[in-house]
């Protein structure tokens, strides 16, 4: 998807910065991912960045959180 987004808009995304947030359920996306009301989402919200800081794609992403985990890397700049 980023390779097809950087030959039509001919901009590269290099970096991306995510906030990752837990809810409980949604209305229209617990049905989708077939969970049951008690069951935890998670939340993925992303802002994709060009080489100049520009934003160049937002991107929003649910998850059962009992089937996902994710491992960040933080780096001091």
């Amino acid at each position: 998807m980023l390779h097809l987004l950087e030959i039509k808009s001919h901009r590269k995304v290099t970096y991306a910065v995510a906030q990752i947030e837990p809810i409980g359920y949604h209305e229209k996306i617990s049905p989708i991912l077939e969970c049951a009301p008690e069951t935890a989402l998670l939340v993925l919200k992303q802002m994709h960045f060009d080489e100049n800081d520009v934003p160049i794609l937002y991107s929003v992403n649910y998850f059962k959180a009992d089937k996902f985990s994710f491992h960040v890397l933080r780096k001091r700049i």
